[in-house]
């Protein structure tokens, strides 16, 4: 119960955003079932640093809430 709602906010959140990207050549992205992964190749611009920004405050809003659900790993260099 509540999966189906859970998986459609991630999805639609995770679309949104890496659409809203200026610069995907940037980034190297892939979206498979249950699982997205975005990696950055060089510094991003301002722009697509708040797009990045938003995506993740978006998705730890819904971590909070269904931690069973979802699962964000942010790794940094």
């Amino acid at each position: 119960y509540g999966k189906d709602i859970v998986c459609s906010a991630i999805s639609s959140i995770i679309t949104g955003g890496f659409n809203a990207l200026n610069d995907l050549d940037k980034f190297d992205i892939s979206l498979n079932s249950g699982e997205a992964l975005l990696l950055s190749k060089y510094e991003c611009s301002s722009h697509d640093c708040i797009v990045l920004e938003t995506i993740i405050t978006q998705l730890k809003t819904i971590e909070n809430s269904y931690p069973k659900h979802l699962k964000i790993l942010i790794l940094e260099n």
